[in-house]
């Protein structure tokens, strides 16, 4: 990782640490560390790409972007016609952003950015949501600093978090020049490089990550389910990728959370011969919110 990207991600959490503990709002444990709930955001707390959102709002805003974004209008149409997955048109948004924003200025994209976290924030799942609300009104003795990893734009990940009450996004950083117009580059450290974040994290701004719950649904978030040992692991609606890892390693305690609207939420283990077993809250949950969450659709009865 550069120096400069990495100083940026200790700068961005730090700041947030201290000014919490200073507000009373954060209070360190015995071991002087900070315990955190780290999550991804696209397909894990929103059900939308919010870098694909950002892309076409700005096609159908600015007429001269049209033909930068075309390609993946024709992806997206593609994808729900089933003729193509969802990573090939990921990958199809990344290849076009950089004549996509090119030239233009932050001020503009920056308010794109505020109306797709705005539309999107309606488009979360049920269960990622009460917990982070939960969290938030937890006592400070128990208080996490509420943190997502994103490939996000830095901008479009910011407004979306203020909104769900994380406290603070670690998104990627878009390049801009010294007028104030994007350049089209960027770091996408935060994007494919999680297990070297969450390095930093622990060793650079004192987050514990043995007290930690982490959360995420695809193979860039595979360092918090298999390369730390962050206490609580959930993996929410797993893409098949993940699924068949988490069926290769059982022992790693990772909990799937299957999340729809249509037919509620349920909570299951790997089993070691490839299947999975349900299981209640209390097998999982951190102490502080086996009865603070309220109960979900379709969630087995608890005690």
């Amino acid at each position: 990782m550069e120096r400069k990207e990495r100083a940026r991600i200790v700068g961005l959490v730090t700041n947030v640490i201290n000014d919490l503990v200073f507000q009373g709002m954060l209070r360190k444990m015995a071991n002087g560390k900070i315990r955190a709930f780290i999550s991804d955001l696209d397909g894990t707390v929103g059900k939308r790409q919010l870098l694909i959102s950002l892309l076409l709002f700005l096609g159908e805003t600015f007429s001269d972007k049209k033909v930068a974004i075309r390609p993946l209008e024709l992806a997206m149409r593609d994808y729900l016609d089933g003729k193509l997955i969802f990573p090939e048109v990921v990958s199809i948004a990344l290849r076009v952003l950089p004549d996509a924003i090119r030239g233009m200025n932050y001020q503009a994209v920056e308010y794109l950015a505020r109306e797709v976290a705005r539309r999107d924030l309606l488009r979360t799942y049920q269960f990622p949501q009460a917990v982070l609300s939960c969290l938030t009104g937890q006592p400070v003795e128990s208080r996490r600093l509420l943190l997502s990893i994103t490939g996000a734009p830095q901008m479009v990940a910011d407004h979306f978090c203020q909104a769900l009450k994380f406290d603070v996004a670690i998104g990627c950083d878009y390049f801009i020049d010294s007028v104030g117009l994007f350049t089209g580059g960027r770091d996408e450290t935060p994007a494919i490089r999680k297990a070297e974040v969450l390095k930093i994290l622990s060793q650079d701004c004192g987050i514990d990550l043995d007290a930690s719950i982490g959360m995420g649904d695809t193979m860039s978030d595979l360092p918090i389910f298999m390369a730390t040992h962050i206490a609580h692991r959930w993996a929410i609606n797993p893409k098949p990728e993940l699924l068949a890892t988490m069926r290769r390693n059982p022992d790693h305690n990772v909990v799937c959370v299957h999340d729809h609207h249509a037919t509620g939420v349920q909570f299951f283990r790997a089993l070691s011969n490839g299947g999975f077993y349900e299981v209640e809250r209390k097998e999982f949950l951190p102490a502080e919110l086996i009865e603070a969450l309220p109960r979900l659709p379709s969630e087995r009865p608890f005690p």
